[in-house]
């Protein structure tokens, strides 16, 4: 295993200051100075101190008061005395012009805000030329109403539109600009520049991703158990000798059936089109087919089972409503276990892992950014938790296996690998959490580079062959968590249960679902979707390749 060695740079020593109001509580203000310790962090600073105060407001004036303030004062004062100087102190909140101007007369300091502190990290990890305008406009915008501030060296200077008169005014008598108003102009004539290149970049990104994401897509609609599903797998099955990439997308409320196939050579896409995914054509004349199998239905032969349908129907329905009470009551409790966990996880080493892991796997490839898919790799279904590990070794020769009991490692690491994968211009795979599907950052997969980094715990495992095998007890702080243990260990076993109640909703739906399929089976004229199905694959053989240039 090699071993990576990172220069030390010296580390500017940082002071956190925070409220406790009416609003927000002691918990509350201890949970916002530890997200913002670890921005500190991120950006390159050592926290060695933290200050609270109870206040029913911010103080307009210097946001803690004057006690508090001189408190801070004396403690940067002393660790001066110890050689031990302190760089900066950040508030945990947005604080006025007003506000940094005082504090700074008083402190004596660098003064930053929550604010100031992320655009910082922004422009330390932008990369593409639409993130890093995307960030010089946005501390623009930050700096442009704190503009005094800055100019207060300039405040016994003579100049504007005045004739002047007074004391230091020689050779500035006279109409113009103060230096805070031809800064201002300057600033807003470099903003409408910088929205201007934005607007640029955003009109290339979209022809690019005209260009490169169009897709083919052929919509499959009609009644349940018309054949969609069987269909999908045929023309899947048929084409796969030309195919070198296929894509099954799987219904989660039924495992053994697709709800899309994706063939990447051809750029086409095969759907299920019925609700509850529907999907509405924008232009079937050019590259979107709509494929109708109601025409394959004989509604005579169920009329009589009308009732029977409906009660079956509701009673589904039902059934996927109780499920969604079970997942949002597990994903509660997992939450507040990631987040007690999160309280206990050195976020630092996690990112310098990240870095190290992004020198060693993903070298600088292309301007521009790559581009994200976004899979769901594993899914709560009527067979209970399932992962597909045949998608992990498709695509993957080297597999970093990252054992994480609560995720909360994972999720930054990912993150962060998931922002220098895309910014070094590889377009990746983004798997997210069933529970969290547009937060919780599970498995990422590199597939140009045939790497992935997938996650694993008590309801995640793949059966592969790890390369590497990463640990979040390195991160953990073992004591602290221990302390959480008796409350953390309730809420996975509730969990558990919950989970397990949810799986049971969807094998009732799943049973119940099958019975609407006999039902609907008794209709379906099966020799006519045949014969759709053989017609769609016939078209796709001869229209398809041949529409190329809709989307080169």
């Amino acid at each position: 295993m090699k071993e990576f060695v990172i220069s030390e740079a010296k580390v500017e020593i940082a002071v956190l200051v925070g409220l406790i109001t009416q609003t927000q509580d002691e918990r509350k203000t201890n949970e916002y100075l530890d997200e913002l310790a670890f921005l500190a962090e991120t950006a390159g600073a050592e926290v060695v101190k933290r200050f609270t105060q109870k206040l029913p407001t911010a103080n307009s004036v210097t946001y803690v008061g004057k006690g508090k303030l001189e408190e801070i004062k004396q403690y940067i004062r002393n660790e001066e005395e110890e050689e031990r100087e302190v760089g900066m102190v950040i508030f945990d909140d947005e604080l006025s012009a007003k506000q940094i101007r005082n504090i700074e007369a008083e402190l004596k300091i660098k003064i930053l805000d929550r604010t100031s502190l992320i655009l910082d990290i922004f422009a330390m990890r932008a990369q593409t030329a639409n993130a890093k305008t995307q960030v010089e406009l946005a501390q623009y915008k930050y700096m442009l109403p704190r503009l005094q501030r800055l100019w207060t060296h300039l405040e016994r200077q003579g100049g504007g539109s005045g004739a002047g008169g007074g004391k230091g005014s020689v050779g500035l008598r006279g109409p113009g600009e103060t230096q805070l108003e031809m800064d201002r102009r300057i600033i807003l004539n470099r903003m409408s520049l910088l929205k201007e290149r934005l607007a640029e970049i955003d009109k290339q990104k979209a022809t690019q991703r005209k260009n490169r994401g169009r897709m083919i897509r052929v919509a499959l609609v009609g009644y349940t158990n018309v054949g969609k599903s069987t269909m999908m797998k045929t023309i899947a099955e048929r084409l796969s000798e030309q195919e070198s990439f296929i894509e099954n997308i799987h219904c989660s409320s039924d495992p053994d059936s697709l709800d899309g196939v994706i063939l990447h050579d051809s750029r086409t896409v095969i759907a299920d089109g019925t609700p509850p995914h529907a999907i509405e054509p924008k232009l079937p004349i050019a590259y979107e087919t709509i494929v109708s199998l109601y025409g394959s239905f004989d509604y005579p032969k169920v009329a009589a089972h009308r009732a029977e349908a409906a009660d079956l129907d509701r009673k589904i329905k039902e059934c996927h409503h109780r499920c969604c009470c079970y997942l949002s009551g597990a994903a509660a409790l997992l939450g507040d276990n990631y987040r007690t966990a999160a309280e206990c996880t050195d976020y630092a080493k996690v990112i310098r892992l990240a870095q190290k892991l992004a020198q060693k796997e993903l070298p600088y490839k292309k301007i521009g950014p790559g581009t994200e898919r976004k899979r769901l790799l594993s899914a709560i279904t009527p067979k209970g938790i399932l992962s597909y590990t045949n998608s992990v070794t498709a695509i993957c020769d080297r597999i970093y296996v990252i054992y994480d009991e609560y995720s909360a490692a994972s999720r930054v690491l990912l993150g962060a690998l998931h922002s220098f994968a895309l910014d070094n211009g590889y377009d990746i795979y983004s798997c997210y959490c069933p529970l969290a599907q547009r937060e919780k950052l599970e498995h990422l997969f590199i597939p140009e580079l045939r790497l992935g980094f997938v996650t694993q715990n008590q309801y995640i495992y793949f059966n592969v062959q790890p390369y590497r095998v990463i640990h979040s007890s390195r991160f953990t702080d073992k004591e602290k968590l221990k302390l959480r243990k008796q409350r953390m260990s309730f809420n996975k076993r509730a969990a558990k249960e919950i989970l397990q109640e949810a799986v049971k909703s969807l094998q009732t739906a799943k049973q119940l679902h099958d019975d609407l399929e006999r039902i609907y089976r008794l209709g379906i004229d099966f020799t006519r979707v045949e014969k759709i199905q053989e017609e769609v694959i016939a078209e796709m053989k001869r229209f398809y390749p041949a529409a190329q240039h809709l989307y080169q």
